[in-house]
């Protein structure tokens, strides 16, 4: 007897059906999401709308709030650690060229499991926290930097989450789509980010520079040694250096943040 074709195609959907239901773990068929507990939803274009990443549900915000005390102790830590790596800093006239590796690591690592929002207050305030542990910084250039990390903290979470479609919850199934739209946006960030942040040193010193020494006398007042770097023999091998520092900080963070943003999903979706 010939079985019946719609009751053989039926049998193979529920069969494939039962496949999907049966790996216990996080996965995806084409646009179907299913979690560790077999739940099921869909990718929707609604996930990569603005709107969505200042939407909060309370488990969500709970989430947030707790991870973000979390980063600021953590952050806590990153100053310690970056306060014993300045003693290898070139003072430049007053400030320091940037040698905060672990402070922009702990910013980007709260980038996708706190959002935008919370992301840019650790950005804020983590330079403040940096400055009451080494307090051998002038508040000028603490607060520049704090600039700094709100600029850069903002823009990689337009490009990389609003220009380039990269969902907070979800994985594109895809494999080579999903390097396509992880990869580009972090490295035109890096250059980016690198750029902003040295404009941003540079003004700095500029600002410190003409505001702080008016003459040779006052110079010397304040206590600017031969040979030390200050506005005056500022030049570009010395920007290159500060560029250099800075896109190597930005290259560390960022590598975090690929490494880390897509493992953080599944706890975005479990607590949306």
């Amino acid at each position: 007897m010939k079985n019946n074709p719609d009751e053989t195609k039926k049998d193979l959907q529920s069969e494939e059906s039962q496949v999907e239901h049966s790996e216990n773990r996080d996965h995806y068929h084409d646009q179907k999401h299913f979690d560790v507990k077999g739940n099921v939803d869909y990718i929707t274009r609604d996930e990569f709308k603005m709107r969505n990443h200042f939407k909060y549900s309370r488990k969500n915000l709970i989430l947030k709030i707790s991870m973000t005390s979390v980063f600021l102790a953590l952050s806590v830590v990153a100053a310690a650690i970056d306060m014993g790596l300045e003693i290898l800093a070139v003072p430049i006239g007053q400030l320091r060229l940037p040698t905060r590796f672990f402070d922009m690591i702990i910013i980007f690592l709260s980038l996708p499991i706190v959002g935008p929002v919370f992301a840019m207050l650790i950005a804020f305030v983590e330079p403040w926290i940096h400055l009451l542990i080494d307090p051998h910084h002038l508040p000028l250039q603490i607060l520049v930097d704090s600039i700094t990390n709100l600029i850069v903290v903002f823009t990689t979470w337009f490009v990389f989450y609003i220009l380039f479609k990269n969902s907070p919850i979800h994985k594109e199934p895809n494999k080579k789509k999903d390097l396509l739209k992880r990869t580009p946006p972090l490295v035109i960030m890096l250059f980016v980010a690198s750029i902003i942040a040295t404009a941003l040193f540079v003004f700095v010193l500029y600002i410190q520079d003409k505001n702080m020494v008016v003459d040779d006398h006052a110079r010397h007042d304040h206590g600017h040694e031969e040979g030390q770097i200050t506005w005056d023999n500022f030049n570009w091998t010395v920007i290159g250096v500060v560029l250099g520092m800075n896109f190597l900080r930005f290259a560390i963070a960022y590598t975090v943040f690929f490494l880390v943003e897509i493992r953080m999903r599944p706890i975005n979706h479990r607590y949306r």
